[in-house]
């Protein structure tokens, strides 16, 4: 009797068929990525990050935990100055992209954007060790509150190049949050409106009465110094020079000469002399 091989139904392809299917897509997938104009990045977690914890916590595992580049194309190994993908892909992520006070907040908007963001900042860092700010536009790979991918692309970013007014807002809000001494913004009524790096280091979980001592201290108007026992997230409370700066509102509807917010700024003191470190 004959042997006939069994045929498969029409419109279902077997496992080896559907294996196949994916390596042709993932070969022309790989082939576009590789020959783009614009630099693309990706890098993935060994361990994925819990993205359900607190922001500072998802900062702190995103920095942490160890990452390599993956599927990086030519375009971003030039953007580093290296001759092609091959000295990014597999490479630890620290090499070019360390941990500081940028890229913090960097990873910050990234985290508030709910990990969607286009125009984020970072300082990256070329093969020969200079720094570059680079503008990225960032995606993420998360499943069931873990993060296993971030990529993107990025492009320079030229001098003079962040001109308008929008970015002009962008770069003030970044130098606020990169100041080296502790700072926070707080509306009349007293309730916090932001923190830079700062002064979330150094009050840690204690910065919302760190801030609430600073405001009723403040005043009711001008500019103040004063001396305060800042509650230090380290160890015991500390001595800072506190100033405070009351700023008039000047937008629309805004009353002439009406306190819209407080500028706090804290430098600590030697507890030996009194005087700043």
């Amino acid at each position: 009797m004959s042997r006939r091989k069994a045929e498969r139904p029409t419109g279902q392809p077997d496992s080896d068929d559907k294996a196949a299917g994916l390596a042709d897509s993932n070969e022309i997938m790989w082939a576009l990525i590789q020959k783009a104009r614009q630099a693309i990045w990706c890098f993935r977690y060994d361990a994925p990050v819990n993205v359900r914890l607190g922001v500072d916590e998802i900062v702190d595992q995103i920095f942490q935990h160890h990452a390599v580049w993956c599927m990086c194309n030519t375009a971003m190994a030039r953007a580093y100055g290296l001759n092609d993908e091959s000295d990014l892909n597999g490479h630890d992520v620290r090499l070019h992209w360390p941990r500081n006070a940028i890229n913090e907040a960097f990873i910050r908007e990234v985290i508030a954007s709910n990990f969607h963001i286009d125009g984020a900042i970072s300082e990256d860092v070329r093969g020969d060790g200079t720094p570059v700010l680079m503008e990225n536009d960032v995606r993420a790979h998360i499943a069931d509150g873990r993060l296993y991918r971030l990529w993107g692309t990025l492009r320079e970013v030229k001098p003079g190049q962040l001109g308008s007014q929008s970015e002009r807002v962008e770069s003030a809000a970044l130098a606020f949050e990169l100041q080296p001494l502790p700072a926070c913004l707080m509306r009349s009524d007293g309730s916090v409106i932001t923190e830079n790096i700062a002064w979330r280091q150094a009050f840690g979980t204690l910065a919302h009465i760190a801030a609430r001592m600073a405001f009723r201290s403040a005043g009711t108007g001008g500019s103040s110094e004063i001396v305060l026992p800042m509650p230090l997230s380290s160890g015991p409370a500390q001595h800072h020079l506190v100033s405070c700066r009351w700023q008039d509102a000047t937008g629309p509807g805004a009353i002439a000469g009406r306190a819209a917010c407080l500028a706090v700024t804290a430098r600590q003191l030697d507890g030996g002399t009194g005087a700043a470190p």
